[in-house]
């Protein structure tokens, strides 16, 4: 639930406060859990999801001056500069490789952050989170066709938002309609 906290806000201790008040609603709400047939990590993640965009709301309405990407790139700094190390590096690359995948890294968020909000559950939820289509679905409260659909649609509006941003001052055409990644 961190993971995904961390995802929708940018901000390690705003993600932990917030994955602490989904776990709170957990608890809250445990009753309604319907067991195993629908699976304990979408409802964990759907409550977790619904904190942070009632966070992210939230947030908005207070600051409005200070974009994603600012905070993203201010959070950044700060755990760098405290010697902290995300959660999705590992200690054993180089330093070339360490500083590769923080580049790659913050480039897959700043085009996240640059796509629709539905891209962005989907491809949250779906590719860096590794669930299932159907839990996917459930968390989303979609049929399963369309969340299929949607993510392939999802992929190709993020590929074509990483070259845009990965090749400043090119103009880029959009992708092939039948390109898949």
């Amino acid at each position: 639930m961190y993971a995904l906290c961390c995802c929708y806000l940018h901000n390690s201790a705003e993600a932990e406060e917030v994955a602490q008040e989904a776990f709170v609603q957990v608890f809250r709400n445990l009753a309604q859990f319907s067991g195993p047939a629908a699976g304990l990590t979408p409802w964990l993640l759907t409550i977790a999801r619904h904190c942070c965009i009632d966070r992210h709301r939230h947030n908005r309405a207070r600051i409005s001056t200070q974009s994603l990407s600012d905070t993203a790139a201010q959070q950044a700094d700060t755990d760098d500069a405290e010697g902290e190390e995300a959660p999705w590096h590992s200690s054993e690359l180089s330093p070339e490789q360490a500083l590769a995948n923080q580049q790659e890294t913050r480039l897959l968020y700043r085009a996240l952050e640059q796509t629709s909000a539905e891209t962005r559950d989907l491809i949250l939820l779906k590719d860096i989170h590794g669930l299932k289509i159907e839990e996917v679905a459930h968390i989303l409260d979609l049929p399963v066709g369309t969340v299929k659909s949607k993510w392939h649609r999802a992929k190709l509006e993020l590929a074509q938002t990483i070259v845009q941003l990965s090749t400043p001052g090119q103009p880029t055409a959009p992708l092939p309609e039948g390109a898949s990644s």
